[in-house]
C-alpha cells in the first residue's frame, strides 16, 4: 500500500461554531491513555486500495464516491497526526473506512473520497456519511444503515435490499424490480423517486418511509412508525398496519 501525503491549509479560527466528538473505538482503560487530540492541520493522503465492491464505514467518517471506475486510489483527508490511526483495507471484496484508537475529533474533518460504479454492498454505522454521486449499476444492492448514519445515492438493479435502523437517514433514487425495506427505530428513508415493480416494506417503532411501487406493494407498520406510496393506477397492496401507525397514498 502506498501513502502520498499533501499539506491542507485549513483556517479554524474564522469565529464558526465548533464541536468535539470522542471516537474511542476500544474499551480497555489503556485506550484513554492513547487517546489523542485532532489537530488543526489537514493533510490529504493518496492510498493505493486493491479493488473492491463494497464499502463498510464507521466512526463518523464521512465519504464521497465520485465519478468514473474505480482506479485503486483512496484519498483521505484528516488531520495531520491521526492519519496514521484510520484504517482504509480491503477484506473479501469490502473496503473497510474505521479509526484506530481513541480520537477527539472537531468538526468532522475525516474525510474519505474515491471514485466507483459498481458497489454492491453499504455498510454504514457510527454516525458515518456516505453521499454517493455516480449511477450504481449492479445485478443486486445490499445497504445496512445505523447509528445516525447518513446515506444517499442513485441506483439501477434487479434487486435491492435495505436494512435501516437506529435514527439514520437515507435517500435512494432510479430503479429496480424488486425492492425489499426493513426500516425502524427512529429512522426516515426516501425512496418515493426509486421506481420499483414490486415493494415489500416493514416499518417500525417511530420511523417513517416512502416508496414507489408500480405492480405490488406489501407493507407492514406498526409502533408509531408512517408507510407513503406513491398512488400507480394498477397498484396492487397488501398492507397492515397496527398500533398508532399509518399507511398512506401520496401524489407522485
Amino acid at each position: 500500500m502506498k501513502y502520498l501525503i499533501l499539506p491542507v491549509l485549513v483556517f479554524g479560527s474564522l469565529g464558526f461554531a465548533s464541536c468535539s466528538v470522542d471516537l474511542n473505538t476500544k474499551s480497555s482503560p489503556s485506550n484513554y491513555l492513547d487517546r489523542v487530540e485532532a489537530s488543526d492541520n489537514s493533510s490529504i493522503q493518496k492510498r493505493t486500495i486493491s479493488s473492491f465492491e463494497g464499502i463498510d464505514i464507521s466512526n463518523a467518517i464521512n465519504v464521497t464516491v465520485t465519478e468514473g471506475n474505480y482506479n485503486g486510489e483512496v484519498t483521505v483527508e484528516a488531520p495531520d497526526n491521526i492519519l496514521d490511526r484510520i484504517v482504509t483495507e480491503v477484506e473479501n471484496g469490502i473496503l473497510n473506512v474505521k479509526i484506530k484508537g481513541s480520537i477527539n475529533l472537531k468538526n468532522e474533518q475525516i474525510k474519505v473520497s474515491f471514485p466507483h460504479q459498481k458497489l454492491r454492498s453499504f455498510d454504514v454505522s457510527g454516525a458515518s456519511v456516505v453521499t454517493v454521486i455516480p449511477t450504481q449499476k449492479v445485478e443486486k444492492l445490499a445497504v445496512d444503515l445505523s447509528g445516525a448514519s447518513n446515506l444517499k445515492l442513485d441506483v439501477v438493479s434487479n434487486s435491492i435490499a435495505i436494512d435501516n435502523s437506529g435514527a439514520s437517514s437515507m435517500k435512494i433514487t432510479g430503479n429496480v424490480q424488486d425492492l425489499a425495506i426493513s426500516v425502524s427505530g427512529a429512522s426516515t428513508l426516501t425512496a418515493k423517486d426509486l421506481k420499483a415493480s414490486t415493494v415489500t416494506v416493514e416499518c417500525s417503532g417511530a420511523s417513517s418511509t416512502t416508496v414507489w411501487a408500480v405492480n405490488k406493494l406489501v407493507a407492514d407498520s406498526s409502533g408509531a412508525s408512517s408507510i407513503r406510496y406513491v398512488d400507480e393506477v394498477n397498484l396492487q397492496t397488501k398492507v397492515e398496519t397496527s398500533g398508532m401507525s399509518s399507511i398512506k397514498r401520496i401524489n407522485k
